[in-house]
């Protein structure tokens, strides 16, 4: 559906669910198949998956799968918890519990913003455009060579380098920007 906000024009694609390979290869539908392999190619062509979550089932087996299969693809991602309206006796406290349970449960989407909202009562929805634009927008940093320098400093005074088979850690020798939309990094290491 093409949809006018502000605007602005956005493009939203409602794809087939993503169960695991094995389970698809059990069930043996090929329609099923054919809908997942339609989902991975949109996903090659996806500038901000919205990754819509019901949050009166919890997080399931398949929705880490799906997590996976985003962070995999190099697409930029908001987790949308939908459901918000059923979700009684809810304060900000609640919510932030939630939100870190989501976090929790899906490590490989920690980049990723997440909201809850309610398509029933339209609830939060209006903070959805512009968290879209922002995600997007960020696709498109550019971090100068400094930067790129900074952070590397500051990822490896966290997580020092562990040694392979050798006796002597790694050295990262650069850490240059190589492009964006989205960005890429080259790691250079002694």
């Amino acid at each position: 559906a093409m949809i006018e906000h502000e605007g602005k024009t956005y493009i939203f694609v409602d794809t087939a669910g993503i169960r695991k390979h094995a389970a698809m290869v059990r069930s043996g539908t090929k329609l099923e198949q054919q809908g997942v392999e339609r989902t991975l190619e949109i996903l090659k062509r996806t500038q901000v998956a919205l990754f819509v979550m019901d949050v009166t089932r919890g997080i399931t087996a398949q929705d880490r799968h799906l997590a996976g299969v985003l962070a995999e693809s190099g697409v930029s991602t908001v987790i949308v918890v939908n459901k918000l309206d059923l979700i009684e006796n809810k304060t900000p406290t609640s919510v932030n519990k939630m939100e870190a349970e989501v976090r929790g449960w899906l490590p490989q989407l920690k980049y990723a913003p997440v909201i809850f909202t309610s398509a029933l009562t339209g609830q939060r929805a209006k903070k959805l455009f512009p968290l879209i634009d922002t995600v997007f927008s960020h696709r498109f940093t550019r971090l100068s060579d400094d930067e790129a320098h900074q952070f590397m400093s500051r990822a490896i005074v966290r997580h020092k380098p562990v040694k392979g088979k050798g006796v002597k850690s790694p050295k990262v020798e650069s850490f240059t920007q190589r492009g964006v939309n989205p960005p890429r990094f080259v790691l250079e290491v002694d």
